[in-house]
């Protein structure tokens, strides 16, 4: 077989800013292949999170210091495996 495979992270590499999906119900939304191979990474983090038995809380990068905190100390996330 000659040529060369084209999967979505190389169309992110080489033409990050072109369309891979338009979304027809939020109005003609464009999402660029960089904009869905980073959302792909995402998920497939947060999937592997929940699939090895790991607790996953998002927490919005909007957040303040404190109020992040306060999240973290609510779920009761821990690092150490307690």
């Amino acid at each position: 077989m000659t040529g060369t495979l084209l999967t979505p992270s190389r169309y992110a590499r080489e033409s990050p800013d072109a369309p891979a999906i338009v979304l027809g119900g939020s109005g003609g939304e464009v999402v660029t292949f960089a904009q869905l191979h980073e959302r792909s990474v995402r998920f497939a983090a947060a999937w592997a999170a929940q699939r090895s038995g790991l607790y996953y809380t998002a927490i919005d990068n909007h957040l303040r210091p404190g109020e992040a905190q306060y999240v973290l100390d609510d779920c009761g996330a821990s690092a150490g495996g307690e």
